[in-house]
């Protein structure tokens, strides 16, 4: 099971960001984006006091998990080891359901409650691109609108923070986009003119490819994890995945029982920008 778990291929990891959790209790994140400016010292020598605004989005945990049953005339007439086959499958279709679930939250665009009442992407986030095809010059546009987002202070506003100057490390397309991608990005690629050429830091973006994405022509640019995360996994501590056997002494089968704990959360629109394509 654990075996089909780890080999399972998995791509969410690469934008959203993994926060284990102690407990069932919702907590918030910080937004570490509204921590309070530098101020000018005055000749007193005692630096203004600062607050820090902890009113980041509310992190919760999921439960999932099923249960199987082998009667005991199948363990018996199982020769083959179909029983042990299942049960491995079952491990990697947990990989494949965290996959999912994160990726129907990105696609989703969820709004953003503490941030504002707009969503993940939105065009009052800065975060939008100019709709068109994927190419040198849309994925140049989501990397400046990556890296001029702005931090908030406690005297700042949207208009007047400081620039985050974040790099678009990851660049994520679904299935119908992969080659595209590939083709742009490669050492290989020849423009057909100047607005084409594709320089060394856009060449150098990781690119993370998963048909969860459906859009044959959508795409989205994400800073590192690390630094600006918009979309987290919450996880229960390191406990991954609980797999029990129980027997059953009135019919004498086994029961297989699979449960996990996490949940995929959008956090901030700061960090990751976005084209609907063409």
């Amino acid at each position: 099971l654990m075996d089909a778990y780890r080999n399972a291929p998995t791509t969410y990891q690469a934008w959203c960001k993994i926060v284990p959790m102690t407990d069932f209790r919702s907590t918030r994140m910080v937004d570490f984006s509204r921590l309070p400016d530098l101020e000018e010292i005055g000749e007193s020598g005692k630096p203004v006091e600062g607050t820090v605004n902890e009113a980041g989005e509310t992190l919760s945990l999921k439960e999932y998990g099923r249960s199987l049953s082998f009667s005991r005339r199948a363990i018996i007439n199982d020769k083959w080891g179909a029983i042990g086959a299942i049960i491995a499958t079952v491990g990697g279709r947990v990989a494949y359901k965290r996959n999912a679930l994160a990726y129907a939250k990105l696609v989703a665009n969820p709004a953003l409650v503490s941030v504002s009442t707009d969503t993940v992407f939105h065009a009052n986030h800065g975060n939008v691109g100019t709709t068109g095809a994927l190419s040198a010059t849309t994925l140049a546009e989501l990397r400046k609108k990556i890296r001029e987002q702005k931090l908030k202070g406690d005297k700042e506003s949207a208009t007047n923070g400081m620039r985050s100057n974040a790099q678009m490390r990851t660049l994520v397309v679904g299935a119908s986009l992969e080659l595209t991608a590939e083709q742009l990005l490669s050492a290989s690629y020849v423009p057909t003119a100047a607005s084409g050429v594709m320089p060394g830091s856009l060449r150098s973006l990781n690119v993370v490819t998963d048909a969860e994405i459906t859009s044959a022509t959508a795409f989205y640019g994400f800073a590192g994890t690390d630094e600006h995360p918009c979309f987290v996994e919450t996880v229960l501590g390191s406990e991954g995945i609980l797999s029990d056997m129980v027997f059953d002494e009135e019919t004498r089968g086994v029961k297989h029982l699979v449960r996990v704990a996490h949940n995929v959360q959008a956090v901030h629109y700061r960090g990751a920008a976005y084209n609907a394509g063409a």
